[in-house]
């Protein structure tokens, strides 16, 4: 997912950049290096309890990675919760099930969240039964090109099913094209561009 960062890096102002604490040997991740070293940029550590001073009014806080040694490169994922009045949203981008323990373990119902960024692309190995419990999204979203993507759709679709038990609404890429979610700090409207 840091395919196109070295093209941002450079096209942007950059306050501050946050990555968690890995190198990888990937030509994306050496390109990414490379354009934070020519805009002389330091990247700080995304990792659990590190907070982003943003806004006043909006609180956004790492919660993971927990560990700083993991068999599974996606659980160095950093996970994102931002709070905005009465309305949060927990970004998890790929962690799985290994990191949502962790956070399970460490945050248990500070997890709850109004809306679900599903992690790794709503794959079968996160957006676990016990972290959807603790988080009880009124909406989620899987960003991902096709049900075939990962494997069997059947298995696919008894897995999206998860996502709407609590009746919340599941979003996907695939299907709804583009999905912005807008908090004015009280309520939570969602836009989508269709496909």
């Amino acid at each position: 997912h840091i395919g196109n960062m070295d093209w941002i890096i450079k096209q942007y102002d950059i306050g501050a950049f946050y990555m968690p604490k890995k190198s990888h040997t990937t030509d994306a991740y050496k390109d990414m290096a490379n354009a934070l070293l020519e805009r002389d940029i330091k990247a700080k550590e995304a990792k659990s309890g590190v907070l982003i001073d943003f806004d006043s009014q909006v609180e956004c806080e790492f919660l993971a990675p927990i560990g700083t040694k993991y068999d599974d490169l996606n659980d160095y994922s950093a996970v994102l919760k931002i709070t905005f009045g009465n309305t949060s949203f927990l970004l998890a981008a790929d962690a799985e099930k290994t990191s949502e323990d962790e956070m399970i373990s460490k945050y248990g119902a500070l997890l709850k969240s109004d809306v679900l960024k599903a992690g790794h692309h709503g794959n079968g190995s996160s957006s676990t039964l016990a972290l959807l419990a603790l988080v009880k999204p009124q909406f989620s979203a899987i960003s991902m090109k096709d049900i075939n993507e990962y494997g069997d759709p059947q298995d696919k679709l008894n897995f999206f099913k998860r996502f709407t038990m609590d009746g919340g609404k599941l979003y996907r890429t695939d299907v709804d094209g583009d999905i912005t979610f807008i908090s004015d700090g009280m309520k939570i409207t969602v836009e989508t561009s269709g496909k």
